[in-house]
C-alpha cells in the first residue's frame, strides 16, 4: 500500500502495487478500479501516488500516467509525465510518478523518479508549465511533496539528496541533509 485517501460513502481509495483499489469497510471488500478498455493500456502497474481533490475526486500516478478520477470512479482526464516540458526529455526510467501535490495556484506538482514536473490543470486539460529558474531540482526521485502554511513547497528527495524547500521569492532551493557533526540535522 503506497497511499490511502477518503472516497465517498465511507469508502477508501487505496494506491497499491496491484493498481488502484476501492475499499468498502462495511463489506470488507476491495474492488479494483479500471478505466474503459480504450485507455486501459495506460493504466498498468503500481499506483505509487494518490491525492484527493476538493470535489472528492482523486489524482493518481500509475507508472508514467497521471490521471484524474471523479468521486464516482469515472476517468476525467489522463496524461503522460513524459509530456514535453522545458525541452528536457525524460528517459522511461525517470518518468515514473512517485508523488503528487497541488500548490496554492492550483498547479499540480508531480514528483518523478528523475525529478519534477508541474502542470496547470484547468477544465479537464493539463498544460505543462516551465519550472521557475530558481527551482533546479536534482535528477533524483521526488518521493514526497508538501506545501506548508507559508506557501513553501517541500520536496523529499531520494539518492541522498535530502529535503529541499522552495520559496517563490528565493533565488535557489534550500537543501537540508544529514550532517554527522550537527546533531539537529536530518538523521539520513
Amino acid at each position: 500500500v503506497y497511499g490511502i485517501t477518503q472516497a465517498t460513502k465511507a469508502r477508501l481509495w487505496v494506491a497499491t502495487s496491484a493498481g488502484l483499489m476501492l475499499f468498502d469497510p462495511a463489506n470488507k471488500q476491495f474492488t479494483k478500479w479500471q478505466p474503459e478498455p480504450s485507455v486501459r493500456a495506460d493504466f498498468v502497474g503500481e499506483v505509487r501516488a494518490i491525492l484527493r481533490d476538493k470535489s472528492a475526486g482523486i489524482w493518481i500516478g500509475q507508472a508514467s500516467t497521471i490521471a484524474h478520477i471523479n468521486a464516482d470512479g469515472q476517468l476525467l482526464e489522463h496524461f503522460k509525465s513524459t509530456q514535453h516540458q522545458d525541452s528536457k526529455t525524460l528517459q522511461d526510467s525517470q518518468a515514473l510518478v512517485r508523488s503528487l501535490a497541488f500548490d496554492n495556484q492550483g498547479q499540480l506538482w508531480v514528483g518523478l523518479t528523475g525529478g519534477l514536473r508541474i502542470w496547470r490543470v484547468h477544465q479537464q486539460a493539463a498544460l505543462a508549465v516551465s519550472l521557475p529558474a530558481s527551482l533546479k531540482v536534482p535528477v533524483a526521485t521526488v518521493a514526497a511533496i508538501l506545501q506548508d502554511h507559508e506557501q513553501s513547497m517541500w520536496l523529499a528527495m531520494g539518492d541522498d539528496q535530502g529535503l529541499l524547500r522552495w520559496r517563490a521569492d528565493q533565488q535557489s532551493l534550500e537543501k537540508f541533509v544529514n550532517r554527522p557533526s550537527v546533531n539537529s540535522s536530518l538523521s539520513g
